[in-house]
């Protein structure tokens, strides 16, 4: 009786796991063109958020392109100075951790503080930026021996040039490197909303640090431009001048200007930065026309791409100082930043000119190594059949002579001409 009633309850148990099943597999087909219809919301959704952002960002470049046609701010003006009161006095009562108040005076307080509290943090950007500065000796030390090595015609060669300019770039890594951790760590969550602006502006201030420290080191004894490109002495000391000219500009105004145009403070770029546009425009154009004025007492024959470059700089920065003047604030901030572009795509350039011909010139010299070592293996060999042969191959090693002339001679009126091209592009 116990195991009938046992197998009933067993089987009244699977009748309901039955039943269970039953009802789960119809659940899960009808929730499965829910699912389907779910999915395909939101995949439509997704699509018109995507076309949404892409008309929005297109809307946005047209109206910037529109809109740069138009004055941003009032005119440099007695109101402009009353608005400058205003501004002292607002951040005399702002708060000092508020995101608003992106003053130079409160960002160093709120900065100090915040060093303060993560110490640790930042001494671990204190350390990488060490190790780099380590690194950065050995590089140098490294460039001063290819130096040496290129000196020797013997032991020179292209590798020697590109390993150079691998220990370049290590050379230039550390302040950008410093720059950029710094402005990451100010950007982020745990940073307090006044450090922001400064975060952002030492962000993009970190690719100039680089470019500017690469210039540096090339230009140094040792360096690409001395020891590898042969470009004059007269010609890197004045470019490593210039460079060091705009360092100590360009790098101070890019970050008090950086910080008041990240802060979205209208009184802010209004005021401090654009008076920061204002000395960085009159600033460049000094360091332009000292360019131009040394160029000039060279006294050389004809009009050289440096004048060319410099002209068409003073008169851009020309209509740029009278934007400023006038209220043309975003204006006169696309000009400059398109114009420290082209500084930039203008060194590239000349880089990237100067590393082949360099790559010729070794062709070359290579060249004329085995036609001397040619003409001294005949010159040994004393014998009347060796003298009939050379007499007779002289022809043909005279041809080959002057075709190889031809072609490098072709060759650098290529680069020649591939150096105007990018000059001009510059320009553009």
């Amino acid at each position: 009786g116990s195991g009938s009633a046992q197998t009933g309850a067993g089987v009244g148990s699977s009748a309901q796991r039955t039943a269970l099943w039953t009802k789960q597999a119809a659940l899960i087909d009808q929730l499965q063109p829910l699912l389907l219809r779910r999915i395909a919301v939101l995949e439509q959704t997704d699509a018109a958020l995507q076309a949404t952002l892409r008309s929005g960002s297109a809307l946005r470049q047209v109206m910037d392109k529109e809109l740069l046609w138009f004055p941003s701010h009032q005119a440099m003006d007695s109101a402009w100075l009353r608005e400058w009161r205003t501004v002292l006095r607002g951040s005399e009562g702002a708060s000092v951790d508020s995101g608003a108040n992106a003053s130079p005076w409160n960002t160093a307080r709120v900065l100090g503080a915040s060093m303060l509290r993560n110490l640790w943090v930042y001494a671990g950007i204190l350390a990488g930026v060490l190790v780099l500065l380590g690194l950065r000796r050995y590089a140098l030390r490294q460039l001063q021996a290819i130096a040496l090595r290129v000196d020797d015609f013997s032991q020179d060669h292209f590798g020697l040039t590109l390993v150079a300019l691998g220990w370049s770039l290590l050379y230039a890594l550390p302040w950008s490197f410093a720059t950029a951790a710094l402005g990451l760590l100010l950007q982020s969550a745990a940073a307090p909303a006044a450090l922001e602006p400064l975060g952002q502006a030492l962000e993009q201030l970190s690719d100039f640090v680089f470019l500017v420290t690469l210039l540096h080191v090339l230009f140094r004894p040792g360096g690409l431009a001395l020891a590898h490109f042969g470009w004059p002495r007269e010609r890197v000391q004045a470019l490593r001048q210039m460079v060091l000219r705009a360092t100590w500009l360009i790098v101070p105004i890019e970050l008090l200007g950086g910080m008041a145009f990240f802060s979205h403070d209208d009184a802010a770029i209004s005021t401090w930065g654009r008076l920061c546009l204002l000395v960085l425009t009159l600033g460049l154009a000094w360091i332009a026309f000292r360019y131009l004025r040394q160029s000039i007492r060279k006294q050389r024959p004809g009009l050289r791409w440096g004048q060319v470059v410099s002209v068409a700089v003073l008169l851009v920065l020309a209509g740029t100082l009278a934007g400023i003047v006038l209220g043309y604030v975003y204006t006169a901030t696309e000009v400059i930043q398109a114009l420290l572009s082209s500084f930039v795509f203008l060194a590239a350039a000349e880089v990237l000119v100067s590393l082949l011909r360099r790559w010729l010139l070794l062709g070359e010299r290579q060249l004329a190594l085995n036609r001397l070592r040619a003409a001294a293996v005949q010159t040994h060999a004393g014998s009347t059949q060796g003298a009939v042969d050379a007499a007779g191959k002289a022809p043909s090693d005279e041809q080959s002579q002057m075709a190889l002339v031809t072609v490098s001679t072709q060759a650098h009126r290529l680069l020649g001409l591939l150096q105007r091209v990018l000059v001009a592009l510059s320009l553009v």
